[in-house]
């Protein structure tokens, strides 16, 4: 049974009984012939809830809320702390939990990530309708400033929640290159 689907510019994933990654990627002669299995959960009651895809960075959360993140991290995008990450690939997921969540009881439910090449971001959305971003601020687009104090913020690879959104409820999200998009509930007087 087929539970989640997503495409980038380079290939589709699937997702097979809520637990098995299986991907299909384009050549310069179309798609190639087979499903590659990228991962499967090692406990079959795990269960993906939300997966996203782009160039640099691949992402899906499981229902207990853990993130997991795979995929080529150049220096725009990185998402490990450990500088030896930088410019390699990440072929099997690792997981990466809210950091900065002032809720422990609140789980990120949706991730949405960076559709362009270089830079790439990430946006979280929880079940509470908070959201966070980790990634790259290349150019302050994790809508955080580019220097604060003596830390400057040009690789998040801790989320980070969007302080112009913390009084309001967010139902959905989306991100690209150069946009995000949130989708908040209007209050009726």
């Amino acid at each position: 049974e087929l539970t989640h689907c997503a495409r980038d510019e380079n290939s589709i994933i699937i997702v097979v009984n809520g637990f098995q990654i299986q991907e299909r990627r384009f050549n310069r002669d179309g798609f190639t012939t087979e499903w590659i299995s990228v991962y499967q959960l090692s406990d079959d009651n795990d269960k993906i809830q939300h997966i996203d895809i782009c160039s640099f960075v691949n992402g899906f959360i499981i229902e207990q809320g853990h993130i997991y993140l795979w995929g080529s991290t150049v220096p725009y995008g990185k998402i490990s702390d450990q500088e030896n990450f930088r410019n390699i690939t990440i072929n099997n997921p690792i997981r990466k939990d809210l950091i900065n969540n002032n809720n422990n009881n609140d789980r990120p439910i949706k991730i949405s990530l960076s559709r362009g090449q270089f830079h790439a971001h990430i946006l979280l959305l929880t079940e509470q309708g908070c959201i966070y971003l980790m990634g790259s601020n290349y150019k302050a687009k994790l809508g955080h400033a580019k220097a604060q104090g003596h830390r400057y913020l040009y690789k998040e690879h801790e989320s980070r929640s969007i302080d112009l959104l913390n009084n309001q409820q967010v139902l959905s999200i989306s991100t690209s290159y150069y946009h995000m998009a949130a989708i908040v509930v209007q209050s009726r007087k």
